[in-house]
């Protein structure tokens, strides 16, 4: 979000549940939650991540990250599809720094498969 000098009401920084069904009992509880079950976000896109959590809690398919110019993945972990077993965990909305970091691993995966191909043809090409 741009804002002027942060002054903007939207730019102001809260403190989200990274989990946006905000049914886990442990995360609920101030003696068992954990740092790692927040993530800053400023006021605008959390509003905005409230809406997708929203949708997602009524229809069980997962917001896809490649609604985001950039994103070449649309799940970190899992697919559209809610489950309970994985949860949030995968989404975007969920974790962006942790969507980021799987995708940096995935593109470098992926290119070095692709190196190794290329190179292969070049030095034979007729094999």
């Amino acid at each position: 979000m741009l804002g002027v000098n942060g002054n903007s009401e939207n730019t102001k920084i809260e403190i989200d549940h990274k989990d946006g069904r905000k049914n886990d009992l442990r995360v609920s509880n101030s003696n068992t939650q954990k740092l790692e079950d927040f993530q800053p976000l400023c006021k605008a896109a959390n509003d905005i991540k409230r809406q997708i959590c929203k949708n997602c809690k009524e229809t069980d398919k997962r917001w896809d990250a490649k609604n985001i110019k950039g994103n070449p993945y649309s799940f970190y972990e899992g697919d559209e599809n809610y489950t309970n077993d994985l949860g949030c965990i995968g989404c975007y909305q969920y974790d962006p720094v942790e969507y980021r970091k799987t995708c940096a691993k995935k593109i470098s995966k992926e290119a070095s498969e692709h190196t190794v191909e290329f190179i292969m043809q070049k030095l034979y090409p007729n094999e």
